[in-house]
């Protein structure tokens, strides 16, 4: 688990490592004071067997403490406490849950806040989003464990991110969100990051690269149409033009230069088309016929061309078809060249007739 790692790194900085070969360990004499708060926490809610397993699960915090003698020191993995026999019942991760939370506690009590950062939920199978609930509930409760006299604990945030298209309505992820939204003592909010617009990439290009808006807005309006406002595939799209050397810091110039027609011909990146295409099944019926025919002729077709099958009336207004099209990242448009923003767009809308 990344939540092991994580609290496994931050028992790491508490030592020290000397000696020629780097092996001999100590506690960071600058961090007792602290480290003083947490281990009395730790030692006060937990037995000796609690103990041992935490020491085998977060190995920094092995070195730190001596195990007691009294103890079995066989090695413990997470799976012989999770999917032991009592998880049939519960009790395995309940008794997860108490680890964690114990450990949780002891760092907010030795006056370290803690934010815990969950990424692509939509992908987690039950189980983990079961744990992540049952230690929301835990931390929760305020009464399962009662703060230290001396305790100056702080504060708890965790943070979670999904795809909302890719997460059912009725599925455990949304159930269980909704069933913390509904609980007492925890507070939960939603915060829904859509696509930016054209005029924010453009703010945020003029911000990066100290340059008045009106120097970036050509820049921003190309990037806007390769990647549709995602801010993921926006920050994407601007790493890979900017290691393709395509924006680059002019030392006669003291500024920040690109072309925009190199950049204007990149491709568009996979998560973009993968979204582009989704988008295909939403279009106006008229607009999907248009380009249907084009598929026809290739990646790219003339206006002359479409000038001609307009007259044809095998679609209405094929040319205002293919407008709405260029909106929404399906087409571009290069002088009187209209064409399908990436090959595997034209095979998509090719294979739909």
């Amino acid at each position: 688990f990344a939540l092991l790692q994580s609290f496994d790194s931050f028992f790491g900085q508490f030592l020290l490592f000397e000696g020629v070969d780097g092996t001999h360990l100590r506690t960071d004499p600058s961090k007792e004071k602290q480290f003083h708060r947490i281990a009395s926490y730790i030692t006060s809610f937990v037995d000796g067997e609690s103990f041992n397993e935490l020491c085998a699960l977060l190995p920094n915090l092995g070195q730190i403490f001596q195990r007691p003698k009294n103890v079995d020191k066989r090695s413990i993995k997470i799976e012989s406490i999770v999917h032991s026999d009592e998880c049939n019942v519960g009790v395995g991760t309940a008794r997860l849950c108490y680890l964690f939370y114990t450990i949780l506690k002891a760092v907010r009590s030795g006056g370290y806040p803690v934010i815990m950062c969950t990424d692509d939920l939509q992908w987690s199978d039950s189980f983990t989003v079961n744990i992540i609930a049952h230690f929301i509930f835990t931390v929760g409760s305020s009464l399962f464990f009662p703060a230290l006299e001396d305790s100056t604990e702080q504060g708890f945030l965790l943070v979670g991110s999904f795809r909302d298209n890719e997460a059912e309505n009725d599925g455990f992820l949304l159930n269980k969100i909704r069933h913390l939204e509904r609980s007492q003592g925890i507070n939960v909010r939603r915060m829904v990051i859509g696509e930016l617009s054209e005029s924010q990439i453009n703010e945020m290009l003029s911000f990066k690269f100290c340059l008045p808006p009106r120097h970036t807005r050509e820049l921003a309006e190309i990037v806007f149409k390769k990647t549709r406002g995602n801010p993921f595939h926006t920050i994407e799209f601007l790493k890979s033009i900017i290691q393709k050397k395509l924006i680059t810091f002019s030392v006669k110039a003291r500024r920040w230069i690109w072309d925009d027609i190199s950049i204007d011909i990149q491709m568009i990146s996979d998560g973009v088309l993968e979204f582009l295409t989704r988008i295909l099944q939403q279009l106006p019926q008229e607009v999907l016929q248009t380009l249907k025919v084009v598929s026809c002729l290739g990646s790219q077709v003339n206006l002359s061309v479409i000038e001609v099958l307009d007259m044809g009336q095998f679609v209405p207004d094929m040319i205002q078809s293919l407008e709405l099209a260029i909106k929404e990242g399906i087409v571009e448009k290069a002088g009187p060249i209209f064409a399908f923003t990436h090959d595997r767009l034209s095979e998509s809308v090719y294979a739909l007739i």
